[in-house]
């Protein structure tokens, strides 16, 4: 592994934003615990190198795009 870089570094964009997701899912979930925060801000150190905002991961997440699909929306 290259100095200053970690295993996110080396994901393709589509599946570094696939383990963003489900990571900040569980977390606010409050399934994972405190520790995954560093996960995440790896995560978000591989984004910002490779030119990928947050929303870059969610936009780019086929699980957040799945997760969009089955959440079910009622009239108000």
């Amino acid at each position: 592994m290259e100095i200053g870089k970690n295993f996110y570094h080396h994901l393709p964009n589509e599946l570094l934003a696939d383990f963003y997701f489900e990571i900040k899912k569980n977390i606010d979930l409050g399934i994972l615990s405190e520790a995954m925060y560093l996960e995440i801000g790896l995560i978000k150190e591989a984004a910002l190198q490779k030119g990928l905002s947050e929303l870059d991961l969610f936009s780019l997440s086929s699980r957040a795009k799945d997760a969009s699909k089955t959440q079910r929306t009622f009239p108000g």
